[in-house]
């Protein structure tokens, strides 16, 4: 059982445009190894598709929750693990953000 931290957390969303063909579970792995020991928890919160966009790819919404049990985050220290998501999203999937 996941023990509450008594430091805050920070929430980011992500919004990507990404082949049907990969599959949530690869997508989330992913993230997970990216996000480092601070990343606790990512939830998909939304799926969109549109034939406008394309017909091979659809939208995911994301959200990650990032928090430590010894101190309290930076922001700017979260800009960093996100960039580093998001860059291996990318060469691993090729995503776009949207």
């Amino acid at each position: 059982i996941l023990m509450p931290s008594q430091y805050p957390t920070i929430e980011r969303d992500i919004s990507i445009l990404i082949s049907k063909s990969i599959s949530y579970n690869k997508i989330s792995n992913n993230i997970y190894n990216s996000g480092g020991e601070l990343l606790k928890e990512i939830s998909l919160f939304d799926l969109y598709v549109d034939t406008k966009i394309d017909n091979d790819k659809h939208s995911l919404s994301i959200s990650l929750l990032f928090s430590s049990k010894e101190r309290t985050l930076k922001d700017d220290e979260i800009d960093i693990l996100m960039s580093k998501i998001l860059k291996n999203l990318k060469n691993k999937f090729q995503i776009i953000q949207r």
